[in-house]
């Protein structure tokens, strides 16, 4: 599979994505709400709730609360389709999504006060299944988000770089090599070549030797990690 990244930036235009986890939040740089949805797309028993203050724009921030259906039933959440072409999660993502989407409505705002109020509810918001965030379709958070459910983000992020690369690679082993980077070392990039068919891995590293290592100074280290 091959995913769009319905971006237009310096991050896309490179071939480059970083991702980062800590304290069950993940998030990451040249990555649209669509991967996020990605990584729940096979979950059935999931609606959305999403939020975009300033309504249909290709910049701004957006919102998305998923709840399980059950607790959504359960706290009597109201259902209210958008209309037609107002869906602020289809307008990012540039089409129809596999999962339901709903209005968030002034009931669920004055409920859960989220994003405004800080620290929010904790009471409630343990109600939410998880959090979405986007800023100009291109930052992503998700939280939260276990180390397994890190593999529904990282299989769309390969779909991403089958994009980049045009090109279809066999994740098996590549997921999991990433997974294994992100949980050891907290953060990488990556970076695709189409001319040279190459994915490299991007990792802060101490310097080597010198006065840099002495002063705790980090390095880009490039790690080969798929070639075509």
């Amino acid at each position: 599979m091959k995913l769009h990244p319905h971006l237009d930036d310096y991050w896309t235009q490179h071939g480059i994505t970083e991702l980062s986890y800590k304290e069950d939040s993940c998030w990451g740089i040249g990555l649209s709400i669509k991967v996020g949805l990605h990584a729940l797309a096979e979950r059935e028993d999931l609606v959305l709730y999403s939020y975009k203050p300033d309504a249909l724009k290709e910049e701004g921030d957006l919102f998305v609360l998923v709840f399980e259906k059950a607790i959504a039933e359960r706290l009597e959440l109201e259902r209210q389709p958008y209309a037609s072409g107002h869906s602020p999660l289809e307008y990012w993502c540039g089409g129809p999504i596999a999962l339901e989407e709903f209005v968030w409505t002034a009931d669920l705002q004055r409920r859960f006060r989220f994003p405004e109020k800080r620290p929010f509810d904790q009471q409630l918001m343990a109600q939410v299944y998880q959090t979405i965030y986007s800023h100009d379709n291109f930052i992503l958070q998700l939280h939260p988000i276990s180390p397994s459910g890190l593999k529904g983000v990282l299989s769309p992020i390969r779909h991403l770089h089958n994009y980049y690369l045009d090109h279809l690679m066999d994740g098996t082993v590549l997921d999991a090599f990433l997974l294994d980077q992100l949980l050891n070392k907290g953060t990488f990039k990556i970076k695709s070549n189409p001319l040279a068919g190459t994915i490299v891995l991007i990792t802060k590293e101490r310097a080597p030797r010198g006065l840099k290592r002495l002063l705790g100074f980090k390095i880009d280290k490039e790690t080969l990690i798929y070639q075509k």
